[in-house]
């Protein structure tokens, strides 16, 4: 049997020079560049105290496989491809060299690893290692040509703040030499010969990774898909790069896309089993080609993101169950595809099925995988849609018995301390869900999560009814019991600040003489009992829980029963979850920014919005309202008119609704909404039950929404949609 490989010996410069000139390339067969920086200062401390190294794995490329193993074109075919330690030579050539790092999000990072020579100790770059005693990046040691002045200009800074000492200077020069001599440092290789399989080179790579360390089996499939399947593959990682880009209120990694791409298409979880016949079968993999088209569309994601803000999770503070998001968008892409249910179908059952299983954190056990695979399996039997909503409501009834409210989530609550507990998260969606205001203030709990940003503090955060440091004074020194969400609020830290320790009949007799709001109705509203400040701690603790239990049953009742009525957020809510399903933004009427001019053109780009949302969804359209949520002066449009009154515009806006929608009136809501000091124009709009047209440059038009556009519909395709939309 021939050779499959040859061992041989590079050093590390050696490496760095071919990929500079693309003699080595690096395909993305494992995952992009996600190594944690305080990863790359341990490799370098290995390397720096010759402590084995993993042997790295090359293919010697033949032309022919060039279409297999790249997606980019480069100046010349590379000689090598790097089929493992990806993320460890990464590291080395973006520390050597000058060269960034591409992050999973899209963005540019330089890596910059500081040596203390005195400690002989490397760590990450910060303010600490800009001190005399650290070389702040040790490019400037690798990369050095006069090493002598170097390791003399260090010797010198330190005999100024000690003192002259031979054998100290001595160690610090060999400290200084020896990180440039890491470039000098030998690597095992294995090369693997040109000749080989591609499924050959796949499989060793597989077996090399799962000997030292822990692959997922998504990683597995998206090895072969790099083999067998690159458009996919490529597919699904711009998909997750757009899902973290666009800043949702949650993201999908590629693994995670590959899990949902797999259980839509073949209705089994366990990876293991798919991956084993996959690899006996890569034909396969066409078949995959119908499905992916439905998984990485960002409308069908943005749709599903829309039904759990619906269910007022509005922020990436409030999506804790990941499992369980997954596992409801692989129910919500089987329902679209297979069972042809439209969005109004689906958003009251996938509502009420993630609020139930938040609860009952169904998807949050080890044997997640095991689990679905048995949904999948019953679902799999399911012969019509019926069938398929009576298997979630039987899952509902199952999981969230009685016995669940009465006796384990009355427990749960007790037990709570933590910002991401489940209640937690729950009792917030139910705050933002009914308006609820933060402690002592009118300011709307979801205020906190519209703005939030986890780069700023924000000015308002969870606090101490019963303050820490008072609690600790009167010897309660558990730190659960003081944490636990009964005694948690919303509040302004400034007003937290000015609590400090005070007894809470101190503080609530202070900020009562403020007359900022009724505290009475606040309490009630913050589900603190109105004598809360009379109890004992324990007392208390007990009253608030048995009110923040009920407050949540309340929420979940509202949002699991579709003939309730509806709680309409608030306007700078709505403005916060950006262009999506139901969202939409103009900046004006008849008013061109960009000309600062009247342009009366810009009136067809609200009478296509409009019947858009007539022949799609319910939808909400503000105007003055920029794309990056800015609220815009309305005087330009209305000073546009020659009374220069808001009178004026609204009849202009009525008489345009007229013209191209009269027979659609009574489904076109227009009014005028006062919003920090400025105001919006809003017009809501039903779903019509036939279809609209309009007119324009006398042509009969038809739009409907596509993600977050109006697009025009041609005649076959309009007649094709009609069939399918309308009765």
């Amino acid at each position: 049997m021939p050779e499959i490989y040859n061992p041989s010996q590079r050093q590390i410069q050696t490496l760095v020079s071919w990929i500079q000139d693309n003699t080595l390339w690096l395909p993305d067969l494992q995952r992009p560049y996600v190594w944690e920086r305080a990863r790359v200062r341990n490799l370098f401390d290995s390397l720096y105290r010759w402590y084995p190294i993993w042997l790295i794995t090359l293919l010697e490329n033949e032309r022919e496989q060039n279409a297999l193993w790249w997606r980019w074109k480069l100046d010349k075919i590379p000689q090598y491809s790097l089929i493992d330690w990806q993320q460890r030579l990464t590291a080395l050539y973006c520390t050597i060299t000058w060269t960034p790092v591409i992050r999973p999000d899209g963005s540019e990072e330089m890596i910059v690893i500081s040596f203390n020579p005195i400690e002989e100790i490397f760590e990450v770059a910060d303010a600490w290692t800009k001190w005399w005693d650290w070389i702040y990046d040790i490019k400037d040691i690798i990369n050095w040509d006069d090493l002598l002045w170097l390791c003399n200009r260090y010797i010198e800074n330190y005999r100024e703040k000690y003192w002259a000492d031979e054998e100290k200077e001595r160690k610090i020069g060999q400290a200084i030499q020896r990180v440039q001599n890491i470039k000098n440092i030998t690597f095992q290789c294995i090369e693997i010969a040109k000749s080989t399989p591609i499924e050959t080179v796949a499989e060793v790579f597989l077996r090399i990774n799962s000997g030292w360390k822990t692959l997922q089996n998504s990683d597995f499939i998206l090895t072969l898909m790099s083999v067998y399947w690159e458009p996919g593959r490529e597919a699904i990682e711009r998909f997750s790069l757009d899902t973290i880009r666009q800043n949702w209120i949650t993201s999908l990694w590629a693994d995670e896309i590959v899990r949902v791409l797999l259980w839509v298409w073949l209705k089994k979880a366990r990876l293991e089993q798919i991956y084993n016949s996959l690899r006996k079968q890569t034909d396969e993999f066409d078949k995959l080609n119908k499905v992916v088209d439905s998984v990485t569309s960002k409308h069908n994601w943005q749709n599903f993101l829309t039904i759990l803000k619906d269910a007022w999770f509005i922020s990436e503070l409030m999506i804790t169950q990941k499992s369980l998001v997954i596992a409801c968008y692989v129910f919500y892409l089987i329902w679209l595809t297979e069972y042809k249910m439209t969005f109004q179908e689906l958003c009251p059952i996938i509502k009420k099925y993630y609020v139930s299983m938040f609860l009952a954190q169904k998807y949050s056990m080890s044997s997640t995988e095991t689990i679905l695979w048995k949904d999948l399996a019953e679902i799999e039997k399911c012969t019509n849609k019926d069938e398929f909503v009576n298997f979630f409501e039987n899952q509902i009834a199952q999981y969230l018995t009685q016995d669940t409210w009465n006796i384990r989530l009355k427990n749960a609550i007790k037990e709570a301390s933590r910002m991401d507990a489940p209640l937690q998260v729950i009792y917030n969606a139910a705050q933002v869900y009914f308006q609820r205001p933060i402690l002592f203030r009118n300011i709307s709990v979801s205020k906190y999560f519209v703005d939030y940003n986890p780069k700023q503090k924000s000015e308002i955060d969870s606090h101490h009814i019963f303050p820490r440091q008072y609690l600790i004074d009167m010897w309660i020194t558990n730190t659960a019991e003081i944490n636990q969400i009964a005694n948690r609020v919303w509040t302004y830290n400034s007003d937290n600040k000015y609590i400090s320790k005070k007894a809470p009949d101190q503080y609530y007799q202070e900020f009562c003489e403020k007359e900022w709001t009724d505290f009475k109705d606040n309490l009630k509203a913050n589900c603190i009992p109105e004598n809360f400040y009379k109890m004992e701690f324990n007392q208390f603790l007990d009253a608030r829980r048995e009110l923040i239990f009920n407050f949540i049953r309340e929420y979940y009742d509202d949002i699991c029963n579709p003939t309730m009525h509806i709680k309409t957020p608030s306007i700078t809510t709505l403005i916060a979850w950006w262009e999506s399903l139901n969202v939409e933004f103009k900046s004006s009427i008849r008013w061109n920014y960009y000309q600062n001019k009247v342009d009366d053109a810009l009136r067809f780009q609200i009478i296509k919005t409009i019947a858009a949302f007539l022949n799609t969804e319910w939808w909400r359209l503000f105007v003055w309202v920029k794309d990056d949520w800015t609220i815009l002066w309305e005087d330009n449009d209305i000073n546009s008119y020659s009374d220069k009154t808001l009178d004026s515009l609204l009849k202009d806006v009525d008489n345009l609704i007229k013209d191209n929608f009269s027979k659609y009136r009574a489904l076109i809501d227009v009014k005028v909404e006062d919003v920090e000091w400025k105001k919006i124009l809003l017009f809501e709009v039903s779903k019509s039950h036939e279809p609209a047209y309009f007119t324009h440059n006398w042509k009969q038009e038809f739009y409907v929404r596509n993600s977050a556009s109006s697009i025009s519909l041609s005649m076959e395709d309009t007649v094709s949609y009609v069939k399918t939309h309308f009765n």
